[in-house]
């Protein structure tokens, strides 16, 4: 696990990745060498303790961007920086199928704030088009508490 979170360091890849990464290398050669029934066992156990190593090393702070597509994009925006105290930023953009203008409102919020925007979204706009995905790097503004800035 130490070299595991030394490694986190210097590579793009997290500490439960790295550590699985160096069991499944332990657990294959004790497996050609005594049998696989055993190494199987164990490679379920450790890949489930290298999620969980992620979510803790993580935390729950863990952020998310959030992309909003709707035509409603003026109350959207509103009702996120009034009542989740989030900065969105918005991009204008142009739906190919339609070729219709559209405005795509972006947003980063941490893990326990994600389904709070989308209830939101789609109470201000139910035709809204919403995605989501992991941050794996923030830089700069502030990440933690209700005082983000972005």
């Amino acid at each position: 696990e130490i070299m595991g979170i030394i490694g986190s360091k210097r590579t793009p890849f997290s500490v439960g990745d790295l550590v699985m990464f160096m069991n499944l290398f332990i657990l294959g050669a004790a497996g050609l060498l005594y049998g696989w029934d055993s190494s199987m066992y164990s490679l379920v156990a450790y890949f489930v303790i290298a999620k969980m190593m992620d979510t803790v090393v993580t935390g729950f702070d863990e952020s998310y961007s959030v992309m909003i597509v709707t035509n409603n994009y003026r109350d959207v925006s509103d009702g996120i920086m009034h009542e989740m105290h989030r900065g969105v930023t918005m991009l204008h953009g142009k739906g190919a199928w339609t070729g219709e203008d559209k405005w795509v409102l972006y947003v980063v919020v941490n893990r326990l704030e994600l389904q709070q925007l989308k209830d939101l979204v789609l109470e201000l706009d139910p035709q809204a088009f919403l995605t989501s995905g992991s941050v794996k790097d923030l830089v700069g503004g502030q990440v933690k508490g209700n005082d983000r800035e972005h």
